[in-house]
């Protein structure tokens, strides 16, 4: 069983750290072990510190290039072309940048202590070494062989295109996941304070990692490859794991909606987790912390490009590629070897476009350049083969003597050399099958328009027209952003010919109409553009941070981080019996289900002990006490009818009743119900639709209830329950009647019922039969109990409670939540309410002989 892999994981991982020590040696003013301060003697959580503050940029590998010289000693310098490096002209220069990753190269061990001095003191970058055979398992095992193919929707179901989940490489992941960890926490200064943006899928296990380490880190996570639909994701056995710890971060960024999508829809079916549509973002609560969702596309760097057109080499390419294809059309496309680039379907479109029209023979020219590839596999090189063989066939079916119309340029090609390429092109062709986000297509528009220094070489005068054609496949990321291009599904051979036809034959006037369009778009969303934005949302996400207390929960990825205001905390037994000993007036509500009785419990109807409990508190004269619950007023007046001095609010307080021998009062809020006849056929629709499902009627409402559904998987009753949500709320728009989602329930009911009406009438009713109430205790678990904690709130305020009066709001768990405090679960909530019941019996014949029974003045006061 996989699962037995992840119980000594960690174990492992640090048995894996132990084999390449880290350098010893500290950075300044970092913090080498959590808790610990750091040499500069400050508080790391103090806003006013003057260290400047940082951005951490981790990714995979750093933004380097290497060499070695004669000697054997390795050169290193910034990789101008990596989008990381990029994004730093975004950030202000009063902010440090460091980089975390690993090097391309394998360094000696006796050299990493030097390589990483030199690193560190020259371009900001921490390195980490990773042991060959580590590396081989998590970067060509898991990363390229399993997560790759499958976050481009490719089923783990043929070893030769992936491989099957395997725990060994899922355990040399994490444990390079947590070698980024100790690199991170290397340069941290100021966890409070300083920002840490992780890139890509290689590093989806750090965001639980680091959080374990600082509750407070400003964390942020972006992806730059697809997201697959939740079909394909749960095909993982460790998606969940993934999920959880992705969700640690305060911000995840995609490349488009649709993977933003995919990845909802996963936490929505995989934990449960509801998101909600804001302005600009999506947000998510995971364990009380919201989790910002947002869709922001990466630009490219419109200086770097500018640069490479103006380069003495570029000029000289682009003149020696203009007299090769003198009299040609260019069509030109930029690929790394990949299965899911599509190289081979774009080929085969070439072949039938120079099938179909006989007229481009001799005229149209295809320069494919072919980056190399970033994994090897079987399938890499099937891949390879199929490209020449087309390509071949290509050239001796349409080519002949100094002409062929497929050339293929699989050779590291330097940037002068694309730039040439991309300037000279006419039109540009991307096939892939699935990608991420993609900016050939937007360097291609901003080589297009070119430079005066390259107009002048092409001798193009500033009345010409710039112009561009473009084909991209829509399963790319930057299809939606490209409203001129012909967009093309890569498996249809014949649109694909069709729409390279018609990119060749447009006139220039609508070539030059669609490069405006497109390169108005590419230069204002350009990297900094991405950066800049995704730093003040990521701001944004973090604003609260410091205005909640923090709580780390839950052991392996199951570790989180709740989030809640800084006044709530766990409710203290000793403290609040102390309160009640030393009160006259109590009201005590308690919700039912969840809260005083398990949610999963098989038996619903209160224990002998829950009644015991319940009657020591009613039959002291002190007391008033409630049930407020869902419930229907049948059930719980049968459950509790050994229980005289016992209130009842049934039907979230539609109906109350103040004990066994009063009557029961309905409110007077409502009393049109014709939309019951709207929504009842409605739920039993999805019940049918919903295996074991059901509908219950109450007399003032609807609940579907579906927590016993198993019959369509256990994530489909969430599926149906949204979408029923979704179309009442729709339904009952202008209808006095309002639906909410509950623990395994839609329930609809009136309008302006609430539990919180309950606890208001309550005490109103003390309060004018004179009696001061000092004491409340209200303790409930979930959204509708919110309402009982929001009124105390505010009848706090308006005299209802006497001054001095110990008010104690509680709910079950540890979550967002309005009450001031929290227990873990009923078993606790019994245990409190054991305690109150016994601190009050020694007093019970004393007081119950000078102090008369105050339910029946309530009672009385109520019925008049």
């Amino acid at each position: 069983m996989v699962l037995k892999a992840y119980i000594n994981l960690f174990d492992f991982i640090r048995g894996v750290n132990s084999s390449s020590p880290q350098s010893s040696r500290a950075l300044p003013g970092a913090m080498n072990d959590p808790g610990i301060m750091s040499n500069d003697d400050h508080d790391p959580y103090d806003s006013s510190s003057e260290d400047k503050q940082r951005i951490i940029i981790v990714a995979n590998f750093l933004p380097l290039n290497a060499q070695q010289d004669n000697s054997g000693r390795w050169c290193f310098g910034f990789d101008e072309d990596s989008i990381l490096l990029q994004l730093k002209d975004s950030i202000s220069h009063d902010t440090d940048v460091f980089y975390v990753g690993s090097l391309t190269i394998d360094v000696e061990e006796s050299k990493q202590e030097q390589v990483s001095l030199e690193l560190l003191e020259e371009f900001k970058c921490l390195p980490i070494f990773i042991p060959s055979d580590i590396r081989k398992m998590y970067y060509n095992g898991f990363c390229k062989q399993y997560l790759w193919p499958l976050f481009h929707y490719m089923m783990p179901m043929n070893p030769a295109y992936g491989s099957h989940f395997d725990a060994l490489l899922w355990r040399a992941y994490v444990a390079v996941n947590v070698k980024f960890t100790d690199k991170v926490i290397e340069v941290i200064n100021n966890p409070g304070k300083d920002y840490v943006w992780i890139h890509d899928y290689h590093l989806m296990a750090l965001p639980m990692l680091l959080r374990r380490r600082y509750y407070r880190f400003k964390l942020g996570f972006f992806l730059h490859s697809p997201f697959p639909p939740l079909e394909i994701y749960m095909t993982q056995p460790i998606g969940v794991h993934i999920l959880k710890a992705l969700l640690n971060s305060d911000l995840i960024g995609f490349q488009t909606y649709e993977y933003a999508r995919h990845f909802l829809s996963c936490c929505s079916q995989m934990l449960g987790l509801e998101y909600e549509y804001k302005r600009g973002y999506i947000e998510i609560e995971y364990s009380g912390r919201k989790v910002n969702i947002k869709v922001l596309p990466a630009g490219i760097h419109m200086g770097r490009l500018h640069s490479s057109l103006n380069h003495p080499s570029s000029s000289t390419k682009v003149r020696e590629i203009r007299e090769q294809f003198k009299g040609k059309t260019l069509i030109l496309g930029v690929d790394d070897m990949d299965i899911f680039k599509g190289i081979g379907l774009k080929l085969l479109a070439i072949e039938q476009l120079l099938q179909k029209r006989p007229s481009l023979q001799g005229e149209l020219v295809v320069v494919q350049i072919v980056n190399p590839p970033r994994r090897t596999g079987r399938d890499i090189e099937e891949a390879k083969k199929e490209t020449y063989l087309v390509a071949e066939r290509i050239n001796e079916r349409f080519g002949f003597a100094g002409y062929k119309p497929v050339i293929i340029i699989d050779h590291p090609t330097p940037f002068y050399e694309k730039a040439a390429y991309y300037a000279l092109a006419e039109c540009c062709f991307v096939n892939a099958v699935r990608d991420g986000m993609n900016l050939v297509p937007y360097m291609y528009i901003a080589y297009r328009q070119g430079t005066p220094e390259m107009d002048e070489v092409l001798e193009i005068d500033s009345e010409s027209l710039h112009t561009s054609a473009l084909v991209i496949s829509e399963f790319i990321g930057c299809s939606p952003s490209l409203s001129g291009a012909f967009r093309v599904n890569p498996w249809d051979i014949d649109a694909v010919s069709e729409a390279l036809s018609s990119a060749i034959d447009m006139p220039i006037t609508q070539k030059h109409l669609r490069h405006e369009i497109h390169f108005r778009h590419v230069s204002s969303h350009d990297v900094a553009y991405w950066a800049r934005n995704f730093m003040q949302d990521l701001e944004r996400s973090c604003m609260h941070h410091h205005a909640n207390h923090c709580l780390g929960l839950g052991l392996s990825f199951g570790f989180r981080v709740t989030s809640f205001p800084l006044n709530f905390r766990k409710l203290s037994i000793e403290h609040v019996v102390s309160a009640y000993e030393e009160t006259k007036g109590r009201a005590i509500f308690l919700d039912y289900d969840g809260t005083i009785v398990p949610q999963t419990s098989i038996v619903q109807s209160p224990s002998p002990e829950l009644i015991s409990v319940i009657n020591d508190l009613c039959n002291d004269p002190l007391n008033t006490v409630f049930i407020v619950s869902g419930r229907g007023k049948t059930q719980l007046s049968d459950w509790f009818d050994s229980c005289e001095n016992l209130g009842i609010a049934a039907e979230h307080g539609y109906f109350i009743r103040w004990d066994k021998n009063s009557s029961w009062e309905t409110s007077d809020l409502v009393a049109d119900f014709s939309w019951k006849s709207v929504v009842e056929p409605e739920m039993r629709s999805y019940s049918e639709l919903t295996g074991s499902s059901y509908m219950e009627s109450k007399e003032s409402g609807l609940v579907w209830h579906y927590h016993e559904d198993d019959s369509f998987g256990s994530d489909y009753g969430n599926f149906e329950a949204k979408e029923l949500l979704d179309h009442l709320e729709g339904v009952l728009a202008n209808e006095p009647a309002v639906v909410q989602k509950g623990r395994d329930i839609v329930e609809v009911k009136p309008q302006g019922i609430t539990k919180g009406l309950v606890i208001e009438k309550v005490l109103s009713n003390l309060k004018m039969n004179g009696m001061s109430v000092d004491f409340v205790l209200c303790i409930g678990d979930d959204g509708s109990d919110e309402d009982m904690f929001a009124s105390l709130s505010s009848q706090a305020h308006h005299g209802v409670l006497s001054p001095e009066a110990d008010i104690f709001t509680c709910t079950v768990e540890v979550k967002s939540s309005k009450a001031m405090y929290f227990l873990n679960d009923p078993t606790e909530v019994m245990r409190l309410l054991q305690a109150l019941a016994a601190s009050g019996s020694e007093s019970k014949k004393l007081m119950r002989e000078n102090i008369p029974s105050r339910r029946s003045e309530v009672r009385l006061e109520g019925d008049a």
